[in-house]
């Protein structure tokens, strides 16, 4: 009995719906790709139809989809999306820079953002405060001040050029303690009964008593290192104690957040990472952060944006040279 292909006509005749799983597991060169366009009524219809034209033309392979609301382009980002087109006028400008935020933290973090806008001192501003991290893969336009055609071709240029990276490094010069196979985290909580109660085994009395929950660490200990760049996919580890990293073995950092933590959130953030290139001198390596949270995102780019801002509050003033006057 011959079995009908994925997405065939079914015993009845009729064509078979894709299904979702056929699509996830399929190749991604076969799956179809998507622009995201969120324009306001303040896009004109000529450069929305534009617009339109090149994507439709671009690839058969490429579609676009117009959204109509925040929940449009969230449901739209579990596509395969390769362009978000957004205009700042599509909702409240701090209110579409968090949505955006949340998508990158969560779902389409490699997924560049062109920005249209008509105030673009406004835009940069709270770019710089919510989304600094990803500027890397991000870009703006003052569409107003442009032809159609040149727009058009600024879309263009952003679906063909390919990010060398998927986030800014930024150059930092943090200390840290890291961990790999031969060692671990220390634990932080002593071990509870069934019951959540912490016990102890009390030598005088020959029996367990409850004692009041605190975090204890174990003196275990890892290496010392210095992060020399960081973004929020990786980051450039240098070993302080003289130790030789290799290529792929796994590691965990611990960050001591200090001043950059909150009621709600740990002292410490702790993110697994993996060993990509080990730089000639061995005692630097490129890492990636790997099975990293939502909650763990978040965190990140908040130090991240936190450390950067402060960077630029400390940069030194311009030097003028001192006008001599004669006497």
């Amino acid at each position: 009995m011959s079995q009908s292909k994925p997405g065939g006509p079914t015993s009845d005749g009729k064509p078979k719906k894709p299904d979702i799983t056929e699509y996830l597991s399929s190749s991604r060169r076969k799956r179809k790709s998507y622009v995201l366009l969120a324009f306001s009524s303040a896009v004109s219809a000529d450069l929305n139809a534009g617009i339109a034209a090149l994507l439709a033309s671009a690839s058969k392979n490429l579609s676009f989809i117009n959204a109509t609301s925040p929940e449009d382009i969230a449901r739209n980002l579990k596509r395969l999306v390769v362009l978000l087109i957004y205009d700042d006028e599509f909702m409240p400008l701090d209110t579409g820079l968090n949505m955006i935020r949340t998508m990158k933290e969560h779902e389409g973090a490699m997924t560049p953002v062109l920005f249209f806008t008509r105030r673009p001192r406004e835009l940069v501003t709270a770019y710089n405060k919510l989304l600094l991290p990803f500027h890397e893969v991000d870009d703006y336009l003052e569409y107003t001040h442009m032809s159609i055609p040149h727009v058009i071709n600024r879309v263009r240029s952003a679906l063909v050029v390919k990010q060398q990276r998927r986030s800014r490094r930024y150059q930092v010069d943090l200390p840290v303690e890291y961990f790999d196979e031969k060692t671990s985290f220390p634990a932080e909580i002593e071990p509870f009964d069934l019951h959540g109660i912490v016990l102890r085994y009390d030598p005088s009395s020959d029996r367990e008593v409850e004692i009041p929950r605190a975090p204890l660490e174990l003196p275990v200990k890892g290496y010392r290192g210095r992060l020399i760049d960081l973004s929020i996919h990786g980051a450039l580890l240098q070993s302080v104690d003289g130790r030789v990293f290799r290529t792929g073995e796994q590691l965990k950092i611990k960050i001591n957040l200090g001043t950059h933590t909150t009621k709600e959130t740990a002292e410490f953030l702790r993110l697994s990472a993996k060993v990509q290139r080990v730089l000639i001198s061995g005692d630097v390596a490129a890492c990636s952060f790997e099975c990293v949270s939502s909650n763990q995102t978040t965190m990140l780019v908040k130090f991240i944006t936190e450390i950067v801002n402060e960077q630029k509050i400390k940069l030194p003033p311009q030097i003028r040279p001192k006008v001599l006057v004669a006497k």
